[in-house]
């Protein structure tokens, strides 16, 4: 967990400008002690100052009922997904090794940004997938009437 000036895409999402400050909590996630999944989620600071999400430690509600608990529950979501190369930065994270997989190996990316029901952003949320290791599914349904 740190506190920092969002990057711009993530300022974009949660309608920050560039005096305003997130708080950033990443991890990373492994599946028998191999790393697969990078997530860093993204709050408002002045959402959030105060409460558990500013606390380094594991939320064990979760950060989405921490900021229900706030006041500010998400109930819609964009998401998006995109594919490319891992950033340098990544290449540790997830343990890809240089001048292998790292070549071969598409990322994908599916960022999320949560909102209220006043459509205020709440949270942006990165996921970084190896391409090789996930599958993304996707399910449409026309509502009825």
């Amino acid at each position: 967990m740190e506190i920092i000036q969002p990057p711009d895409r993530v300022a974009a999402r949660l309608n920050l400008t560039g005096e305003d400050l997130v708080v950033a909590r990443r991890r990373t996630r492994y599946l028998d002690n191999i790393p697969f999944n990078i997530q860093d989620s993204f709050y408002p600071f002045e959402l959030v100052k105060g409460s558990d999400i500013v606390n380094p430690a594991d939320v064990a509600r979760g950060t989405n009922q921490a900021l229900a608990g706030l006041g500010y529950e998400q109930v819609h979501a964009i998401d998006e997904i995109e594919a490319r190369m891992p950033l340098p930065d990544e290449v540790p994270r997830l343990e890809l090794g240089l001048g292998s997989p790292v070549v071969v190996v598409v990322v994908v990316v599916h960022r999320a940004t949560g909102f209220t029901a006043d459509d205020v952003p709440v949270r942006h949320t990165i996921n970084v997938l190896i391409g090789s290791k996930h599958v993304v599914i996707f399910e449409r349904a026309k509502p009825t009437t």
